[in-house]
């Protein structure tokens, strides 16, 4: 059954399921569209992406964008890219790459 990205993108920001094994409080990072090109998830953030809530904002962010040849303009447009950071224990993955689906 597929549900709507708003709804997918509130029930994403409201999860706690891995909260215990975090060593920060649960943020998961997210950001896309229905016109979304490209995908790209990453795990465990840094802090700097923790506090901000952008996606690869930090170094790393930076060689991401240098490899892929975008601007940082063009890789923050939902349009084109989708991208989510998130911290998962292995056994919560499976879970999560299914929620990935449901939208499709």
């Amino acid at each position: 059954m597929a549900i709507s990205l708003r709804t997918l993108k509130k029930e994403i920001a409201r999860c706690e399921i891995c909260s215990e094994h975090l060593p920060l409080e649960p943020r998961p990072v997210v950001q896309f569209s229905s016109k979304s090109r490209i995908v790209i998830v990453g795990q465990a953030p840094g802090t700097k992406v923790h506090e901000t809530g952008i996606p690869w904002d930090d170094p790393s962010g930076d060689h991401l964008r240098e490899w892929l040849r975008v601007s940082r303009d063009a890789f923050y447009d939902p349009r084109s890219f989708a991208r989510s950071q998130i911290t998962a224990p292995e056994r919560f993955r499976c879970r999560i790459r299914a929620g990935a689906h449901a939208f499709g």
